[in-house]
């Protein structure tokens, strides 16, 4: 049976719940917002499947990893502007689709909720595009995926790193040679609940009922607004709002690192020797390394992780969709530390954790996910003072 300290240590993944074979083990949101499993013991059958495949009971580094980084983003404006950075997750999909795979990752549905989902078209994809800065749903995702590998299709999974070490836990050495493990760059993970709280608290401010969110609108000023398109309740006129990160209040939280669950800061997951086959992300302060003017339209990061990644790599380049260019690993060290360090936990995080688990949300918001913070500088301080650090 599973039994570890859940509330520290657990990543959320979910990968106990989709191996269990008496389904004993069911998903609750604890105090702090994030997903645990809660396990019916009467059902049990202490078969221990479950911490076989736990990323954090049963997780061996991976060795004899030579990682090799690119800079890249798709030729094609149109596919480059719908992506997070150049897209070239999109061109990797659409590649394994061209070839009747299908590929998993995160898409909203119609209620904000984020879930993994399945494409097997270029027109299912396109949800999937652009980054979601929250954990998403995978609970029966793995059984999805097992279901399409012993059809003997080709599957590119993408997902957190610890997804990708859950899902590579549950496959062991099968179908190796037919899926694609693809992870991203993580910081770390917020929980559903506390987008939900933020947007209905947005929707409640402006008498208004919010149908999607894009946290990465390419604007000519950052990379990092967002867009959200809402219905105003008073007229039903549908509006489209642009913003700053910093101006919606879960998208502040979130870039200042200190909403995510307790586990990411001490993710063991990064580093460069992972598990999946290819690792993409931002190519931040490429414009420090090149002379570079259109940033702002986005460049990816792709490090390659195995000889699986670097051949559908290889195939992408011989498409002639991307422009690329070869760089030593040591710059994505350098220039993106959360590749290979997780993010440090800060005085904010205890505090926020504190708060939320036993405040009302409209005074943790109005305290800690706006932009003007003199409560929690108040709180830094007489910290500083008592403790001396």
């Amino acid at each position: 049976m599973i039994d570890f300290n859940f509330t520290k240590d657990c990543c959320g993944c979910r990968a106990c719940g989709d191996v269990c074979p008496t389904h004993c083990i069911e998903f609750t949101t604890n105090q702090y917002g994030w997903v645990i499993p809660t396990v019916d013991t009467d059902r049990c059958i202490n078969c221990h499947l479950c911490e076989k495949k736990c990323p954090f009971l049963s997780y061996k580094r991976p060795s004899e990893r030579h990682p090799i980084l690119f800079s890249a983003f798709a030729k094609d404006f149109d596919i480059r502007e719908k992506g997070s950075s150049g897209s070239i997750f999109f061109l990797l999909a659409k590649h394994i689709i061209d070839q009747g795979g299908v590929v998993f990752g995160a898409a909203f549905d119609q209620d904000l909720q984020l879930h993994h989902t399945k494409a097997e078209s270029i027109e299912d994809l396109l949800p999937l595009m652009k980054s979601k800065y929250l954990q998403s749903n995978t609970e029966g995702i793995y059984v999805d995926v097992l279901d399409e590998l012993k059809k003997g299709r080709k599957v590119m999974f993408v997902g957190t790193p610890c997804q990708i070490v859950a899902l590579n836990n549950i496959l062991g050495k099968r179908f190796q040679e037919q899926i694609v493990l693809v992870d991203f760059i993580c910081h770390g993970v917020p929980g559903q609940q506390l987008f939900n709280k933020c947007i209905e608290s947005y929707q409640t401010r402006t008498n208004s009922k919010i149908t999607s969110f894009n946290f990465r609108k390419k604007t000519e000023k950052s990379l990092h607004s967002y867009q959200l398109e809402r219905i105003n309740l008073a007229d039903s006129s549908p509006e489209i709002e642009v913003g700053n990160s910093a101006e919606f209040p879960y998208y502040y939280g979130y870039l200042k690192y200190f909403t995510f669950r307790d586990a990411c800061y001490s993710c063991k997951y990064l580093g460069q020797e992972r598990v999946s086959d290819l690792t993409l992300g931002d190519f931040w302060f490429l414009e420090t390394l090149r002379p570079i003017t259109d940033f702002n339209k986005g460049y990816s990061m792709i490090i390659i992780n195995s000889p699986k990644g670097n051949e559908i790599f290889s195939e992408l380049k011989d498409s002639n969709t991307i422009e690329c260019e070869e760089f030593p690993i040591e710059t994505a060290v350098k220039l993106n530390p959360a590749y290979t360090k997780p993010t440090t936990k800060s005085i904010v995080h205890h505090l926020f954790k504190r708060d939320y688990a036993t405040k009302p949300f409209t005074m943790v918001e109005k305290r800690y996910l706006q932009a003007k913070l003199p409560f929690i500088k108040k709180c830094i301080r007489y910290i500083i003072v008592k403790t001396g650090i």
